[in-house]
């Protein structure tokens, strides 16, 4: 192996080492979760509820609108447990998971959550959504990666499943689902029509131009490619003067 080729495996090897540290950095996730306040009701199934959620320190408002059987904006049965189905190994709380809720049934109606600010990293967790025996499907705006699932502690079920990048499947499912990126809303459909089941949304960040929280920034690959290619430089013309 010559030396230039030796550089050039120790720069690969420095180029992964530090996505490995921020993957390490990004298993331990916190979501403040949305207090709802106020929901109200248009007939339809419609309606409209909104709250706030605290990051950090910085209140963000929610504001859903779309479809909606009935909500929970102040005390009830907690039906996001056990923690393990909802916030899985790697989320924590940032915020408290509480009962607060919204109620759905699945019509084809559009529906929006909207935020103050744009916000970064939107969760959803959901319980109950559908049967055994009725499907729920619901098609998001943007793609998602399911991050948690398993039976709830009031109706057990199953995780809830992924048909598509943006379309979620539910059979008595229960968990979590994450957005990447940053949002200023965020808009889906249900379909499948069943009895009913809930949902609530939380975030990681609040996009300010830091990185949201708990994640380790990476080291700038163009600063270490530099620096790779300075030092096969520099082995190139020592070989010369050695020759």
């Amino acid at each position: 192996m010559t030396r230039a080729t030796r550089i050039a495996a120790t720069l690969a090897v420095a180029l992964g080492a530090p996505a490995v540290l921020a993957d390490t950095a990004r298993a331990q996730t916190s979501v403040f979760w949305t207090d709802w306040t106020a929901s109200t009701l248009l007939g339809g199934n419609t309606g409209t509820a909104t709250g706030t959620v605290n990051v950090d320190g910085t209140d963000v408002g929610v504001a859903y609108s779309g479809e909606i059987d009935f909500t929970q904006t102040s005390g009830g049965t907690n039906y996001f447990q056990p923690r393990s189905t909802f916030l899985g190994a790697l989320l924590t709380d940032g915020s408290p998971i509480t009962s607060d809720m919204i109620a759905i049934s699945g019509r084809d109606i559009s529906s929006t959550f909207t935020f103050s600010a744009p916000i970064v990293d939107p969760f959803i967790s959901f319980v109950s959504v559908g049967r055994t025996s009725v499907t729920v499907t619901y098609t998001f705006d943007a793609p998602f990666t399911i991050v948690a699932g398993g039976p709830s502690s009031v109706f057990g079920g199953v995780p809830i499943t992924q048909s598509a990048p943006n379309v979620m499947v539910g059979n008595e499912g229960n968990g979590t689902i994450r957005f990447s990126g940053t949002f200023t809303s965020l808009t889906f459909t249900a379909t499948g029509n069943e009895y009913w089941h809930s949902f609530t949304i939380g975030v990681a960040g609040v996009d300010d131009g830091l990185p949201p929280p708990n994640v380790v920034p990476e080291p700038s690959t163009v600063s270490l490619l530099a620096l790779g290619l300075a030092g096969l430089g520099v082995a190139a013309r020592r070989r010369r003067k050695g020759a």
